[in-house]
């Protein structure tokens, strides 16, 4: 059996406009200058076949009745990138993925689906080993740069994505980002966590829903 250590799973989560994708750039900027080989995912991913149906959608260039359908949709988006993602955390590449599993869920619970049928639909899908979850204001949020250009980024959705996050907390593996505080705040608080995982023992084996 290889020694060789894999990679770490790392996922932000969080409201639309809560500064999650720039923390997770400034964070895998450092790491890389670290010299720990990390990457950046953003789910959706747009440039698959399932990600331009989801960026018109997200686009309102064109309507999907179906909350199920839309879910699914998501999902199948996450399912194309799962054998690159497995491939790159074997090879002790650490990922840090905008938006996963909880997004889609969040949204689609907040959106009126049942939330166990949201996350049975996620079975399969590899997991994080940690999740930073950015808290913020919707009305905070609201008052930020390019809110309400897509489909989701609606003050009272919002709100019930919150409430829908809430429910998925898992204190054992999930940490929360006051998303109210200074970018250089954020960073601080990231890093040290990011890298006490890094340098600590060998994670066990890649966990799926």
């Amino acid at each position: 059996m290889s020694n060789k250590k894999r990679g770490v799973f790392i996922v932000v989560e969080g409201l639309d406009r809560s500064g999650k994708s720039t923390a997770i750039e400034l964070l895998c900027d450092w790491l890389n200058q670290d010299k720990y080989n990390s990457k950046i995912i953003k789910f959706p991913d747009r440039t698959t076949e399932t990600g331009s149906l989801i960026d018109s959608y997200l686009k309102k260039e064109i309507i999907i009745q179906s909350q199920q359908s839309v879910h699914l949709m998501f999902t199948a988006n996450r399912w194309e990138l799962q054998q690159l993602m497995h491939n790159y955390l074997q090879d002790g590449i650490n990922l840090l993925v905008d938006r996963y599993s909880y997004s889609g869920i969040a949204f689609s619970n907040a959106r009126g689906l049942d939330i166990q049928w949201c996350k049975n639909a996620e079975s399969g899908l590899l997991c994080p080993d940690h999740v930073f979850f950015f808290e913020i204001d919707t009305q905070v949020a609201e008052k930020r740069g390019d809110y309400g250009n897509e489909l989701y980024e609606l003050v009272n959705l919002q709100n019930k994505v919150k409430k829908s996050y809430c429910l998925l907390f898992d204190n054992n593996f999930w940490t929360r980002i006051d998303a109210s505080k200074s970018v250089d705040e954020i960073q601080n608080i990231l890093r040290p966590i990011v890298v006490d995982m890094l340098k600590g023992d060998e994670f066990d084996a890649l966990q799926y829903f």
